[in-house]
């Protein structure tokens, strides 16, 4: 018996959504329909423009910033695996695509109306009567079912990644190699051959946040990750690189709205059904 859904929402804000880096533990679909915005997925800066489609990965740090005033206009899809799993079948294996792929394609300019309506689709709730369960998963499976060659044909679809410098390709690199060290800017500075001022300055002009905050989001991703696995997380601060216990609680309930010990019991007598949260950051409105 299928039991998994998903969840739909289309979001129009200013320059304030998604400030800073989060992650989900499900999967995400985000389709945008204005330009003039950037992503950051995994370790990857993208120039977002109308019609641009992206695959967010359960547990993928991610964040759309809008520089200028201009509204975003963005749909949203989260859903799990286990959704994909369900409805899989010997020849149509949504799992290769829609699984664990991060990825990012431009649709070409007759789909994307055909894109809004079918994720304005997903939005509509349905009352309990006898079907209307199935019909609601049929509109998430008319976007994957069309949508997938896009994401099948290679780089014909694909968005180029935004240039960054080596300085900072090989400075997240560093820190993706090193995340469960001891790692402080005095640190990196010595290991890239500059100040600590001018490591700062350059990341955050590249990348939008700061080196800090790419740590901890990664470093509470993977706490995160071990919650799942473990539900209990033995000293799992310390594992992910936090010499602090009382930093690693507040930086970890700053990040998901709830402690450790709150996170991993959400997941206690769950196996296959996920619990259906987004944990993000809590906005700053000022």
């Amino acid at each position: 018996m299928i039991t998994q859904s998903y969840v739909a929402s289309h979001l129009t804000e200013q320059n304030s959504y998604q400030r800073t880096l989060h992650f989900h533990d499900i999967n995400e679909i985000l389709f945008s329909l204005n330009s003039e915005c950037s992503f950051f997925l995994g370790s990857n800066s993208f120039k977002i423009s109308r019609g641009i489609m992206i695959l967010i990965p359960e547990g993928t740090i991610h964040r759309k910033f809008n520089p200028s005033n201009m509204i975003v206009d963005t749909y949203t899809i989260h859903y799990p695996t286990s959704l994909l799993s369900a409805y899989s079948t010997p020849n149509t294996n949504l799992m290769r695509i829609y699984g664990s792929n991060a990825a990012c394609v431009q649709l070409p300019d007759d789909k994307i109306e055909l894109a809004t309506r079918l994720f304005e689709g997903c939005l509509v709730s349905d009352d309990s009567s006898f079907g209307c369960d199935l019909r609601r998963n049929m509109r998430l499976l008319d976007i994957l079912l069309e949508f997938y060659p896009y994401f099948d044909d290679g780089a014909k679809h694909t968005v180029s990644k935004s240039e960054e410098s080596p300085f900072v390709a090989d400075l997240i690199q560093y820190i993706q190699s090193h995340l469960t060290e001891h790692m402080s800017l005095d640190q990196l500075a010595n290991e890239f051959f500059t100040s600590k001022y001018n490591l700062c300055r350059i990341f955050k002009k590249e990348t939008g946040f700061t080196i800090v905050e790419y740590i901890n989001s990664n470093r509470i991703r993977l706490a995160c990750s071990i919650l799942r696995e473990e539900k209990q997380g033995y000293d799992v601060g310390n594992r992910v690189g936090f010499s602090n216990r009382s930093h690693f609680i507040r930086t970890f309930q700053q990040l998901t709205g709830t402690t450790p010990g709150g996170y991993a019991k959400q997941y206690r007598g769950y196996t296959n059904a996920p619990v259906f949260s987004n944990f993000t950051p809590h906005r700053d409105n000022s």
